[in-house]
């Protein structure tokens, strides 16, 4: 199991591919602990997202695949138009 200690990221928001706006507990304390952070979002109103960054070969793959499929919506949408 990985020892190291996890680093909270303060990025203020988070936007979800299915519309969604998440704001970072953080900004409402400061705290840099993760499970205290935990504690705050679920004892907050609305959904809880937790997440953990790729690295940057994830990331050229996960932005590779987002590509063709919004090619391919975009094929969809114009092709319904004509």
């Amino acid at each position: 199991m990985n020892k190291r200690k996890p680093r909270v990221d303060i990025s203020p928001f988070a936007i979800t591919s299915q519309g969604r706006i998440f704001v970072n507990v953080h900004h409402v304390n400061g705290g840099r602990n993760p499970k205290a952070l935990l504690e705050l979002a679920l004892a907050a109103d609305g959904a809880v997202f937790i997440g953990v960054s790729l690295t940057g070969w994830e990331v050229k793959r996960v932005l590779r695949a987002a590509d063709d499929a919004l090619f391919e919506a975009a094929a969809v949408t114009v092709g319904r138009r004509g």
